[in-house]
């Protein structure tokens, strides 16, 4: 009988660990919203995302973000704020603070200016199978333009500018929950066998 509430124990341990339903979170910048510009010298936190200036060999400027002010002619988001890095070649890089996966769904994107410029991002992602990269290439029209992506089991991403190149980012899509990480997998099969054990050697002997 001991061993049988240990196994109903674990099975609750189990059920309790299943995720929540998916959560989908627009993160706007909004509120960096102000009049003035703002450099930032250390990582930007919206709820439990990070945005984290990199820099890169390459990159001989300073490493920080920056916030156009609400009424900047580049600021693409106008009476909004959006996200860049404040060097040539820099990057930002993105992640949850507890490390846990996600699912980029889109991002807006700009030229620096928001003047109609042709860039070209460096963009490179990991996730369970490993790390990626492709190009993002913005048009020739100002304002944002929204990147459909659709990336599941995103643990990170990094926007990286290229030599002369810069850009902003809006609107980052993303979703949480809904998808067990490893760990929570892994309990569950766990607790699910260990109460089969259980119930079959509770029903052995009334067969016998």
């Amino acid at each position: 009988m001991p061993s049988i509430r240990l196994a109903l124990a674990s099975a609750a341990a189990a059920v309790v660990a299943l995720p929540a339903a998916a959560a989908t979170t627009t993160i706007t910048f909004d509120d960096l919203t102000l009049d003035y510009a703002m450099v930032y010298y250390q990582p930007y936190a919206s709820g439990d995302f990070l945005f984290t200036p990199v820099q890169y060999p390459f990159d001989s400027g300073m490493n920080a973000l920056v916030v156009y002010s609400a009424n900047d002619p580049g600021n693409a988001d106008p009476g909004g704020a959006t996200l860049a890095h404040l060097a040539s070649g820099g990057a930002i890089d993105v992640r949850r603070v507890n490390g846990g996966s996600f699912t980029l769904k889109s991002l807006d994107i700009s030229d620096y200016f928001d003047a109609g410029y042709v860039e070209f991002v460096d963009f490179r992602w990991t996730d369970a199978f490993g790390d990626h990269q492709a190009n993002i290439i913005t048009d020739f029209r100002p304002g944002l333009q929204t990147i459909e992506l659709g990336l599941e089991g995103v643990t990170r991403f990094q926007l990286i500018q290229q030599l002369g190149l810069k850009f902003q980012i809006d609107n980052v899509v993303v979703e949480t929950g809904g998808v067990p990480e490893p760990s929570t997998w892994a309990m569950m099969i766990l607790g699910f066998g260990v109460t089969g054990v259980a119930l079959r050697r509770r029903v052995a002997p009334a067969g016998a």
